[in-house]
């Protein structure tokens, strides 16, 4: 199985030449969203944000577009190279982020938009975070977007293997 590194540069890579493209053509995000059958909100959010060779829908944009899926530099990453991390240690991370800040649990749920108890599920290991939540966590607090979505990577691999 091969994992793709949610990389934030790349991702901002694909929002620039979506942006760049959608210019030239004079589309709006509307057009996007009929285009490759999604809501306007979501075409948006590529628009701002890019997306990830996971979305199901990064093929189909970059064929769509013509745009060279390995021009925008995403890291592969074969299961095999991910070290298994236990979930403990992966909420210890923003635990240890959020108390060297001197931040309370509901300062950084009221910002990140993440519930505090789902903050404290995720501090204690008790549930694993998905890749937006790992986004806006890593935004509120500081923290290297790319390295903790690798880390979150190694943790669902070590829940993984702790349920066999």
């Amino acid at each position: 199985m091969t994992v793709v590194k949610n990389n934030g540069d790349a991702r901002y890579a694909v929002a620039i030449a979506l942006q760049t493209a959608m210019a030239e053509l004079k589309m709006r995000p509307s057009d996007l969203g009929k285009l490759m059958h999604v809501t306007t909100n979501r075409a948006r959010s590529w628009i701002d944000e890019g997306l990830t060779p996971r979305s199901e829908h990064f093929q189909p944009l970059c064929e769509e577009f013509g745009f060279d899926p390995d021009e925008f530099g995403f890291e592969i990453l074969r299961d095999e190279d991910l070290p298994p991390m236990a979930p403990v240690e992966f909420g210890r991370i923003f635990a240890s982020a959020r108390m060297k800040q001197q931040l309370t649990i509901q300062f950084v749920a009221r910002w990140s938009g993440v519930h505090y108890i789902t903050l404290s599920r995720i501090e204690r290991g008790i549930a694993l975070p998905q890749e937006a939540t790992v986004k806006r966590l890593c935004d509120v607090l500081g923290l290297d977007e790319a390295e903790m979505q690798k880390k979150r990577l190694c943790a669902l691999k070590g829940a993984q293997k702790k349920r066999r």
